[in-house]
C-alpha cells in the first residue's frame, strides 16, 4: 500500500468514501433502517439514538470517516482542474463549500453520538443545535458539489453527460436541504430526497473512482 499512486489512492477514496457514508447513514438509529423517526421529532430521534446507543456511536464515526475520505478523492480531482482550463473558476468555489460542509457534518455527527450517550435533560437542546448545524452544512456541502460537478461537466475526461445529470440533482438537493433548514415541518420528505440524491452522487463517484484508477500514468 505504501507505493500506491496518488491517482489510483484517490480513485480508491472518490469511490469508496461514499459507500461507507451512504451506508452508515441509512444504519443509523432514526433515519431509515433502524428505529425510523420523523426528523422534526425530537423526542422521537433522540429515543432512537439512546435506545441504538453502540450502533449510533459507530455510524457517527463512520459517516464522518466516509466522507473526508470522500473529500480527499474530490480535492485530487479538484487539483487536476485548477488552473488548467475549463472548470477551473467553479472547482475554485466549490472545494471551499465543500470543505465547510465537510467540517459541519463532522460537527453533527459528533453531537449524534454525545445524544447517543444518553446526556439527559441536555439531549433535546443539543439535537436543536445538531439539526442546525447539519441543515447548513447540507446546503454548504450540495452547493459546493454543484459547482464541482458542473467544473467537471465542461471536461470530457470526467464523462460530461453523466456530470451534467448528477448537477441537476445537485441543484433538486440544495433547493430542498434549503427548504428543510427554514421549515422543520418538511424535513422527512426533503431528508428523504436528500438520501435518493446521495445515492445517485455515490454511484457517479464509484464511476470518477474507477476511472482514475485504471487511468495510465
Amino acid at each position: 500500500m505504501g507505493t500506491i499512486s496518488t491517482t489510483k489512492l484517490a480513485g480508491f477514496s472518490i469511490a469508496l468514501g461514499p459507500v461507507i457514508a451512504v451506508i452508515f447513514y441509512f444504519l443509523q438509529p432514526g433515519i431509515a433502517l433502524i428505529d425510523q423517526a420523523d426528523p422534526a421529532d425530537a423526542t422521537a430521534v433522540i429515543n432512537a439514538l439512546t435506545a441504538n446507543s453502540g450502533l449510533t456511536t459507530l455510524t457517527g464515526i463512520l459517516i464522518s470517516v466516509g466522507l473526508v475520505i470522500l473529500v480527499y478523492g474530490i480535492f485530487f480531482i479538484a487539483g487536476e482542474i485548477r488552473g488548467n482550463g475549463n472548470g477551473d473558476a467553479l472547482v475554485r468555489y466549490a472545494v471551499p463549500m465543500i470543505l465547510i460542509g465537510l467540517v459541519g457534518f463532522i460537527f453533527g455527527n459528533g453531537i449524534i453520538v454525545s445524544i447517543g450517550s444518553d446526556v439527559g435533560t441536555s439531549a433535546a437542546p443539543l439535537f436543536h443545535v445538531g439539526s442546525g448545524i447539519a441543515g447548513i452544512a447540507g446546503i454548504f456541502f450540495s452547493l459546493g458539489f454543484l459547482a464541482f460537478f458542473l467544473a467537471l461537466a465542461s471536461r470530457e475526461e470526467y464523462n460530461s453527460t453523466l456530470a451534467y445529470i448528477v448537477s441537476v440533482v445537485s441543484v433538486i438537493t440544495v433547493v430542498v436541504s434549503i427548504i428543510g433548514f427554514s421549515d422543520n415541518s418538511q424535513l422527512e420528505w426533503t431528508s428523504g430526497v436528500n438520501g435518493i440524491g446521495y445515492v445517485i452522487f455515490t454511484i457517479y463517484s464509484i464511476i470518477l473512482g474507477k476511472d482514475l484508477i485504471s487511468r495510465e500514468e
